[in-house]
């Protein structure tokens, strides 16, 4: 029995590292209609937002935020593996990126994440719910959004989504992808934040 066990979990693993690997292959090469136009940002696409609800049960839109840089990504509260190093990653980002930018972290478990559990969650890493968003929507909202616009891995379970993190920009263009577990990773994406930072300040310099 114990044999069988030790089997079952073998090719459970085998089977999360395949498809974690294929999609992350389908990741790629749905990026490969990219151009690159700001500084080696690429344009990846628009993002036009699905219908979501904040935590604290209000209406919410991405379209809202246009003006200002996102950093999105997709977790669950119930999450004991990745999602936790997730947070504190945005969390160390909130503490120093400029005020423009907004966190987005979107529920992948909509039918336990109630906003309420959303706001209890939301407070073991911010209180600034004003640049920092725990957002919930319908399953099919959330897996359209993942997979169509920001074209992440993203399955009915919940353990099987996307680790990266996303970067829009103030018009609503994603401009990168980055794994949220590499140090050199969230180093990069940090400096294209700048970049889209000085970006905006420029264009909105008076002239004369």
């Amino acid at each position: 029995m114990y044999r069988n066990l030790l089997y079952v979990a073998t090719v459970a693993l085998v089977a999360t590292v395949l498809y974690f690997t294929a999609q992350n292959a389908k990741e790629l090469s749905d990026r490969e209609f990219a151009t690159t136009t700001l500084k080696g940002l690429s344009r990846y696409g628009q993002i036009s937002g699905v219908p979501l609800t904040d935590q604290d049960g209000n209406a919410f839109s991405l379209s809202a935020l246009r003006g200002n840089i996102l950093i999105a990504h997709l977790f669950f509260t119930r999450c004991h593996g990745p999602c936790p190093l997730m947070l504190e990653r945005m969390r160390m980002l909130h503490r120093q990126v400029p005020e423009k930018v907004h966190f987005v972290s979107i529920t992948v478990d909509p039918e336990h994440d109630t906003p309420a559990i959303l706001k209890s969650h939301a407070k073991k890493y911010t209180s600034d719910h004003r640049r920092w968003h725990f957002l919930w929507g319908e399953k099919l909202a959330i897996r359209a959004l993942a997979q169509k616009q920001f074209k992440l891995a993203h399955d009915d379970q919940p353990t099987l989504h996307s680790t990266r993190f996303v970067l829009i920009d103030q018009q609503g263009y994603i401009r990168g992808y980055y794994n949220s577990h590499d140090v050199e990773d969230i180093e990069q994406l940090t400096q294209d934040i700048e970049i889209l930072a000085k970006t905006q300040s420029d264009q909105t310099l008076p002239s004369g």
